[in-house]
């Protein structure tokens, strides 16, 4: 796949030094070399000199050692903190296991060749997509293109275990001059927010390269990767010692990760704790070459029965046996897409066509990138356009956008999103008609005003109710008084959040029995004997914390759950995470609010044992104390009953916004196929 990891100025001499000598200094691995339409002018053409890359990641003209633009400094902060400057990027590129391994055995250059071609086409597009700058102009920011990038690509074909493991290191300079011969900053947004996707291009193209020279067949795509068929998994696992290494150090870790903190690591502690272990074993490179390596590749796998003729045959069985597979549609690219995300950006389209289309029969690596890229058109074309259609001034060349639009920025939804928030709209409409019912007895120890009020609406009886407030208004005090409430008149309560980890708080901070919207959703379509909201009556109120984070299918998904168990929806989140799903659901007096001045402390220390979730129904906080310091402005603002709710805005567009009033839901019964055959 593909990893992008900072490079700073202040070490872009050990950077070369690493990259130059370091990796390329051995015979076996082919120098580095410039590519980028930016290298040429600054005369960056063929194999890579360490002293022309120190300049590069320094700020400085290789040709004259002047600063191209401001020169690279870091800075400090008024707190003292230091802000390290950026000098550029290490894109790297990994070949699936299989191919390195069917490389390392064969000598085949023919194969690495493959990955090659690979590498470019998504250097291709990370220039094309991803070389922008940002420029104030009149308290504005203007997000335009540049002349492209500078990089240096360095192929390397072993692992630091010195098993075959083919992969390029993609170094991307952080200055890019825009037309008018100015340097500034690359906005690496793109490139750090998409990686997934252009990891999925470069493994996408490899396919199409493999089919096409060599007749192979993969395996299922597993998020974004897919082996060749018939390379015997023992045989991967034989040669793969590196990441043996990790996984048995990752087990370690991550089990005294839940010893100290008293639950698994999240997604993104996963990732960090990944990395330390990736660079605490890290063994020097031994410097050998796959010429003197290959014997002892051939004997492991001759150890497992395997040998160069055998893996071949094997390869060559699994392709004559493997299915045809179909194009994908559009619809399923849409569907697939609205499961994870309301909106999106043309490259959340073409990585989801990169996980989900085969390569086709007749194509190359060169022409499937094309042919993906005119899928993404086919698609796009078929959703609604969320960019502003009165925005007619300049745009950009690799997108096609206002220059006044960020390029990260979602441009695309679909007819059966929208038509997903117009049920959610017309449902919380309907919960509006009657008068405001809160609770008229929360204890207000605690809590200010709104805070009170807020608790008043969760524990009243309104069927959906709204509370917005940013981190430090005091949400989840406001929370656990009215949780106290519920419980204390033997009203069920239960949580959910879109993450584990968010879960895990909600019932540490409240005491509440919570988990995730996945287990919540799954439990009631197929309960279990453990379903832990199991037999929950009517009126049963469901606390659903992070609603910013929830895309509209999960947030449709609890409105006609909440709708068939006739219980009562109270939606919690952060204006600085709402996401037009949510909005969809809030009224046009639960506006975001500001900061509060002063907050209340309500963050959890770590825990070292789960605690005891209190039963549904059943008030149970014996020695519960609560402090009486109040916040000047808690920020919090909830919503129970108003004539209308508001629509989404900003990135996203609701029905009434898009569409006219008149015009009904569409809803598809089929939809073209993505054929990027052609």
């Amino acid at each position: 796949m593909m990893r992008v990891r900072t490079l700073f100025a202040r070490s872009a001499r050990a950077a070369a030094e690493y990259y130059g000598n370091y990796l390329a200094k051995d015979a076996h691995e082919i120098p580095g070399r410039w590519t980028g339409r930016q290298a040429p002018d600054l005369d960056l053409i063929g194999d890579v000199s360490v002293d022309a890359l120190s300049d590069v990641l320094a700020g400085l003209d290789p040709r004259t050692g002047q600063p191209l633009g401001r020169p690279l400094l870091d800075r400090i902060t008024s707190n003292g903190k230091t802000i390290p400057a950026v000098g550029g990027f290490d894109a790297t590129f990994s070949a699936p296991k299989s191919l390195s391994i069917w490389w390392g055995l064969t000598g085949d250059e023919r194969l690495a060749e493959c990955h090659d071609i690979a590498v470019r086409a998504a250097a291709s597009a990370i220039e094309h997509y991803g070389s922008t700058t940002r420029i104030r102009s009149n308290g504005r920011r203007m997000h335009i293109d540049t002349n492209g990038l500078t990089m240096a690509v360095f192929r390397q074909s072993t692992s630091r275990a010195d098993d075959p493991q083919l992969h390029s290191h993609v170094i991307i300079s952080s200055r890019v001059q825009t037309p008018d011969g100015r340097w500034y900053a690359l906005d690496a947004r793109v490139l750090k927010k998409h990686q997934r996707t252009f990891g999925g291009r470069y493994q996408s193209v490899l396919r199409a390269e493999l089919m096409k020279r060599f007749g192979v067949a993969f395996d299922d795509i597993d998020n974004g990767l897919a082996e060749i068929a018939g390379v015997p998994v023992e045989l991967i696992a034989q040669l793969s010692k590196r990441a043996a290494d990790i996984d048995i150090e990752m087990d370690e870790r991550v089990g005294a990760f839940i010893d100290e903190v008293g639950r698994e690591p999240t997604r993104f502690e996963r990732a960090a704790i990944e990395r330390e272990v990736s660079r605490d074993t890290r063994a020097p490179k031994t410097g050998r070459s796959p010429a003197e390596l290959r014997a002892r590749w051939i004997a492991e796998a001759a150890e497992l029965g395997i040998d160069v003729r055998s893996l071949t045959a094997s390869i060559a069985t699994a392709a004559r046996r493997a299915p045809t597979r179909q194009p994908v549609s559009v619809e399923a690219i849409l569907a697939e897409l609205a499961e994870h995300r309301s909106v999106w950006h043309r490259l959340d389209v073409l990585r989801t066509l990169c996980d989900l289309t085969p390569p086709q029969r007749g194509h190359d690596g060169t022409t499937w990138a094309a042919a993906l890229e005119h899928a993404v058109d086919t698609v796009l074309a078929d959703c609604i356009d969320l960019d502003p259609a009165s925005d007619t001034g300049q745009r950009r060349a690799s997108d096609g956008r206002s220059i006044w639009t960020e390029p990260i920025a979602a441009q695309a939804t679909s007819e059966h999103v929208l038509a997903q928030e117009e049920r959610i709209l017309t449902w919380a409409m309907s919960t509006q008609v009657d008068d405001p019912c809160p609770a008229v007895d929360i204890d207000p120890l605690g809590l200010d005003d709104a805070q009170l009020a807020a608790a008043s609406a969760v524990a009243g009886e309104d069927q959906l109710v709204v509370v917005v407030g940013p981190a430090g208004a005091g949400k989840t005090r406001m929370l656990d008084a009215a949780i106290f409430d519920l419980q204390d008149r033997g009203r069920p309560v239960i949580g959910v959040a879109p993450t584990a980890k968010g879960a895990e708080v909600l019932h540490w901070e409240t005491n509440l029995d919570a988990d995730t919207v996945a287990i919540l959703l799954r439990d009631l379509d197929d309960p279990g004997p453990d379903s832990f909201a199991a037999g929950l009556p009517a009126g049963t109120t469901l606390i659903v914390d992070e609603v910013g984070m929830l895309n509209t299918a999960d947030l449709h998904r609890l409105v006609e759950l909440v709708k068939r168990q006739r219980w009562r929806l109270v939606l919690v989140g952060d204006p600085h995470q709402l996401r037009p799903s949510a909005e969809a659901a809030c009224s046009p007096n639960c506006a975001t609010p500001s900061a509060p001045s002063s907050s209340i402390n309500s963050t959890a220390s770590p825990r070292t044992g789960k605690r005891a979730p209190r039963s549904h129904s059943a008030k149970a906080r014996p020695g519960h104390s609560t402090s009486t310091r109040r916040s000047a402005a808690s920020g919090l603002d909830a919503s129970t009953n108003t004539s209308t709710p508001s629509p989404t805005s900003g990135s996203t567009a609701t029905a009434e916004a898009r569409r006219s009033p008149s015009r009904p839901p569409a809803t598809r019964t089929s939809q073209p196929s993505t054929n990027v055959s052609s």
